[in-house]
């Protein structure tokens, strides 16, 4: 009897210790500075998004349609155009919540599907991933990759096309400010319609697959330097353009926690940008599914998040998924935003270390 009183003392003694603990962590947030700018917060913006659904657009000489899924602001444009490009295993459906924050935001997103096959992503990834890596090993990278920037060669020419599809696209799209992000593969996909360089090893001539329509380019968790497809440190030499590059700690490619940086480390100065997260794997960026933002009210500070997020993000960012696709929503807004709207704000936000105060020291930005 005495052994069991003993022993539920010590376990309230234990939780009284912790709720200690977390409450002292939680007012150490409390008490951090707070970012110096507001704007780009986590959360949705004044649009209206109109989910238009999946158009498709024929391509008779490579024998295929192909499916864009189609996102647009609801209220009168135009607006600057954004194409993303998915990573090996997804599809025209794939980071969708990235597509609804950047159009509430006063973009135009469209999204293609490059295996041409309309049907939801998850159940047949597999297939798509062995598929999409077996197509870049047989066909050799740069004609693989090209395919791939085809895709979106394609749309820039049929933005009409889309229009006739969907009327309520009518006036939307702003052909002269287009911006093309890209996940893994995806990421290779819009540095190489940006102006990066592939260099085949089995070739003495380089591939360079630049569109002059294109304005700024966001990569995330892209590929860096491989011999084998092509990829080497001359590559990213030649983008002229703006670029955001993301990357994460335990998100390593090659090995190296720094070789999806690469693309930032060896390009050109000039309106280049790297995100770096510590705790973010491969697909902390995208968010597979729904991934809801905060509301206004509870983002204005950083002390007004809820408590548990706050400990997290804090203490374990790697448990803090949530918090750490927030902040890829931050900056890319923020990018888009500065390039694609010529937002002086938005560029002073970038070259500020707002997302670092606000993300306690766990994502930084660095600009050359």
């Amino acid at each position: 009897m005495r052994a069991g009183m003993l022993c539920r003392r010590a376990l309230i003694l234990g939780a009284a210790l912790m709720a200690l603990a977390l409450r002292t962590a939680a007012d150490d947030v409390e008490s951090a500075d707070v970012p110096r700018s507001f704007a780009y917060l986590p959360v949705p913006g004044p649009y209206e998004v109109q989910e238009i659904g999946t158009l498709t657009l024929p391509d008779p000489p490579r024998w295929k349609r192909l499916p864009v899924m189609v996102y647009a602001p609801a209220e009168p444009g135009p607006f600057p155009v954004v194409l993303f490009s998915h990573g090996a295993g997804q599809s025209a459906e794939s980071a969708s919540s990235l597509a609804r924050h950047w159009t509430s935001h006063g973009y135009v997103c469209l999204h293609p599907g490059h295996l041409q096959e309309e049907v939801p992503a998850r159940p047949f990834a597999v297939r798509r991933l062995t598929r999409d890596f077996g197509r870049i090993r047989n066909l050799g990278g740069a004609h693989a990759f090209g395919q791939r920037v085809d895709d979106l060669v394609l749309i820039l020419d049929h933005l009409d096309d889309l229009v006739e599809q969907a009327p309520a696209l009518r006036g939307k799209m702003d052909p002269e400010r287009v911006g093309v992000a890209g996940h893994s593969l995806g990421a290779v996909t819009a540095v190489l319609i940006g102006g990066a360089t592939v260099f085949p090893p089995e070739k003495s001539e380089p591939v360079n697959m630049r569109d002059e329509r294109v304005g700024a380019i966001v990569n995330i968790s892209g590929a860096g330097v491989d011999p084998e497809t092509g990829l080497t440190r001359r590559s990213w030499e030649d983008i002229d353009i703006p670029m955001l590059t993301i990357a994460g700690s335990r998100d390593p490619g090659r090995g190296d926690v720094r070789w999806r940086t690469h693309a930032y480390k060896y390009a050109t100065p000039g309106g280049k940008y790297l995100l770096y997260i510590e705790g973010a794997n491969h697909v902390s960026y995208i968010r597979f599914g729904e991934a809801r933002t905060y509301t206004k009210e509870q983002v204005g500070r950083p002390k007004d998040l809820p408590a548990h997020w706050r400990f997290l993000r804090r203490n374990a960012p790697s448990l803090a998924q949530r918090a750490i696709y927030h902040y890829t929503l931050m900056a890319t807004t923020a990018f888009w935003d500065a390039y694609l709207k010529d937002s002086a704000e938005a560029r002073e936000f970038l070259t500020s270390d707002a997302i670092e105060e606000y993300s306690f020291g766990k994502a930084t930005i660095e600009a050359k």
